[in-house]
């Protein structure tokens, strides 16, 4: 090492050291974490993970859920919530959407849907 470059470095601080060190680590480790998600397959389902049920399953699952979210309610010292049928259409319609396009992602048209109100 030049004596140029050993002097330079006996005049950094430790911590200015410390985050040198710190912030080529994190490159090195972008770098080797960004090149194995570009290669990296895209993920599928597989036709045995979509599954239908029945009506009744579906309306089960569905007053289970409410009453699991009303009972942490409950906890917090809040009033229960009750079933709306006109905001489970929206909500069922955004699923059905994200389940179309296969992505994931939120909206907010809701706040000017009139159902919603």
């Amino acid at each position: 090492m030049s004596t140029h470059l050993t002097s330079a470095r006996r005049a950094q601080s430790p911590i200015r050291r410390a985050l040198t060190t710190l912030a080529a680590a994190a490159s090195a480790a972008t770098v080797v974490l960004t090149g194995s998600l570009l290669t990296a397959p895209q993920a599928q389902a597989r036709p045995s993970d979509i599954v239908a049920v029945s009506s009744g399953t579906r309306a089960a699952d569905s007053q289970k859920l409410l009453d699991q979210v009303n009972s942490h309610r409950a906890s917090r010292g809040l009033k229960p919530v009750k079933y709306s049928k006109s905001l489970s259409g929206l909500a069922q319609g955004q699923s059905d959407r994200l389940v179309n396009q296969e992505v994931i992602n939120h909206s907010n048209t809701f706040l000017t849907d009139r159902r919603a109100a």
